[in-house]
């Protein structure tokens, strides 16, 4: 297990660099989100950056919990199996009332979508987990926004059943919901990593919209059934000596990523 203090390593991080570059102030806290599935705060993390204060999370492992705890105490923990959590628990709980979180994110576990599981069935109880989350979303905390991901195999499982099954449950409950496979390499993450992603809303007044790439992608995806789904025209190499568009750039590289960090950054 990887423990960060984000407080913390950021603390050091500018006091051991303060010559060298200022670390950005804390955004101004403007919107609250949740957290199901949490892991160790990974998507926490992502939209704590952009300016939302997490009231809670669920996790199921213990040591995960911890370090999501450690990097964001004022979110009330629940850790325990989704399956035992219900809304009115989590409200009372929170001092919450229906409708008051902006956004609810979550990535159920994926191992029986993916595409390198050794099978795919619709009978491993894994790939249902994710009507826990619909569950906890409708049952009660009815968030303005939700936000789930899980890997590419979500689309073809079962002949897409499961995935009109999620986009079904959302829309009869009064939320426009659209979904793509995004690669993390499209936005300059040094990394190729495909992901499914759903965006819903109960706002009628707002239409949504995935970021379009910055970037193009050398690796071609290697799923199928939603191919899609993706932003094709930022994917493939440029032919030689011709530009891929003029709008997007070639893909960031670990080294650029990370070649400029102080020895003594950590």
């Amino acid at each position: 297990m990887i423990r960060t203090n984000i407080t913390e390593y950021e603390t050091k991080f500018k006091r051991t660099n303060e010559n060298i570059l200022s670390l950005p102030q804390k955004p101004r806290v403007r919107y609250t989100c949740a957290d199901l599935f949490a892991g160790a705060g990974g998507l926490a993390v992502g939209f704590h950056a952009a300016g939302f204060r997490c009231r809670f999370f669920n996790e199921i492992d213990s040591q995960a919990a911890t370090t999501f705890r450690e990097n964001f105490p004022e979110a009330t923990p629940f850790v325990c199996p989704i399956e035992e959590l219900t809304a009115k628990k989590i409200l009372s709980e929170c001092d919450l009332h229906a409708e008051e979180i902006d956004i609810v994110v979550g990535g159920p576990p994926c191992q029986g979508f993916s595409i390198y599981a050794p099978k795919r069935s619709n009978n491993d109880s894994r790939n249902h987990l994710f009507k826990q989350y619909v569950r906890i979303v409708l049952e009660g905390i009815r968030p303005k926004f939700i936000l789930m991901e899980n890997v590419p195999g979500l689309v073809s499982l079962d002949n897409g059943k499961t995935l009109k099954a999620v986009q079904t449950a959302f829309e009869q409950a009064g939320y426009q919901v659209i979904f793509k496979i995004l690669n993390a390499a499209h936005y300059g993450v040094p990394e190729e990593r495909w992901r499914l992603f759903f965006l819903g809303t109960r706002l009628s007044h707002v239409r949504l919209a995935f970021p379009e790439p910055t970037h193009y992608s050398i690796r071609r995806p290697n799923f199928t059934g939603g191919r899609d789904m993706i932003f094709t025209d930022a994917v493939g190499e440029p032919p030689k000596g011709m530009l891929f568009k003029s709008d997007l750039v070639p893909p960031t590289t670990v080294s650029e990523a990370i070649s400029d960090f102080p020895r003594n950054a950590c």
